[in-house]
């Protein structure tokens, strides 16, 4: 995974905050606080006093004092839920001056199930565009973790804009499932913050291809929000299509969901000398992985020290305006609850007023043949064809 050397020289074009809730998210905000820290800001949500202290985050916010004692939510969503109402004006706070935020949690257990749903909300209703990023649990932690996982992924995807999920199940496919407990974490953990360092990067200045509010709300908008996640790292000879590879079989994504992918976002994070030819390679080998009709959409961005590694992040979603590109086969509930979801409420389209910039005709270019790329009329306004709404 790429570190951070020196001194940061970025200026986010947005502010982004990252947080993490509960054991599992607060673990993965600390690592993004070692990697980013002095660039963004990172705060821990708990209920456990003793986790938040442990915490090396810059904020650290304890939901439930009064009721829960700091003692944590003794694995009932409910109590976490109702912790997080509570402090419902605290969480909008935190995120009050946030433009992206990015929120983990792990779901099965107390307060990431319960309390994901409020936070998401509050990031939300302060103004920020939420993107979550969940664990789900293994298949050995049983049936009432799944339980509380399902619950928590449908009320999720009415709060969030984009959701990424990771079944933790996944990870037991590593060298024939001979991996230890504390490895496949530590390999979850990893896919998730190379993959918000991979997001993060293409939303800075100095990005070749970037990324903005605008296009990751665009994404929210053009699918249901859904999204697996893929991570590759290679150094050395044949760099590019190594790194691509492994983000393709990435245990938290796989060549299933590549395969039926309708959209393939794919970041590609390089040094000073990325070149044109590695950039195809990378697109080749994504591109042989998934479905002719796939839509592709690239980013690339440059470190600022020499080294000359290659990371790729991959996000997948299987639906894109509305339309899957292929049948979809039978998959875990827990999974299959994140699918098909058409009618999630969308901040921008509850709040934000309409200009009256609609097209109602195309006037004297009425019997002009219209311009087509993609399937898509480039002679309508982008932001009508991404369901952008424009502020006054």
């Amino acid at each position: 995974m790429f570190e951070m050397t020196g001194e940061p020289s970025l200026t986010p074009p947005e502010l982004i905050l990252i947080a993490g809730l509960g054991r599992a998210g607060c673990r993965i905000a600390n690592r993004v606080a070692a990697l980013l820290g002095s660039e963004l800001t990172v705060a821990a949500i708990g209920s456990d006093a003793g986790s938040l202290h442990e915490s090396t985050a810059a904020i650290r916010l304890q939901l439930g004092k009064n009721s829960l004692k700091g003692m944590g939510a003794g694995g009932k969503p409910e109590a976490a839920q109702a912790a997080a109402k509570a402090d419902y004006d605290l969480l909008t706070g935190l995120f009050s001056n946030a433009d992206v935020a990015f929120i983990f949690a792990g779901l099965g257990k107390g307060t990431g199930s319960g309390a994901i749903t409020a936070v998401a909300e509050a990031a939300g209703e302060a103004g920020a565009l939420t993107v979550c990023l969940v664990t789900l649990p293994f298949r050995f932690e049983g049936d009432e973790c799944r339980e509380k996982s399902d619950r928590a992924m449908k009320s999720l995807l009415d709060a969030a804009d984009i959701v990424v999920v990771l079944p933790n199940e996944n990870l037991v496919s590593i060298e024939e499932g001979n991996v230890t407990l504390k490895n496949a974490f530590a390999r979850s953990d990893e896919v998730i913050v190379s993959g918000v360092y991979a997001l993060y990067r293409l939303m800075s200045r100095d990005s070749l291809i970037t990324l903005d509010r605008s296009e990751l709300q665009a994404m929210s908008l053009k699918t249901s929000g859904v999204f697996s996640m893929g991570y590759g790292f290679a150094s050395g000879r044949d760099k590019a299509r190594v790194a691509a590879r492994e983000a393709v079989i990435c245990p938290m994504l796989g060549e299933e969901k590549v395969s039926s992918a309708a959209v393939l976002f794919v970041s590609i994070v390089g040094g000073s000398a990325l070149s044109l030819r590695q950039i195809g390679d990378i697109v080749s080998e994504v591109k042989r992985a998934s479905h002719a009709r796939a839509r592709l959409l690239v980013g690339v961005a440059l470190e600022q020290d020499a080294k000359e590694d290659i990371s790729v992040t991959i996000l997948s979603a299987e639906d894109w305006g509305g339309s899957s590109t292929l049948a979809k086969q039978a998959e875990p509930a827990t999974q299959s609850a994140a699918r098909g979801k058409t009618t999630r409420r969308k901040r921008s389209q509850v709040t934000q007023p309409d200009l009256g910039l609609l097209v109602s005709g195309r006037g004297r270019f009425k019997d002009v043949e219209p311009t087509i790329m993609d399937g898509e009329d480039l002679d309508v306004p982008t932001f009508v064809r991404r369901g952008i709404k424009i502020d006054r």
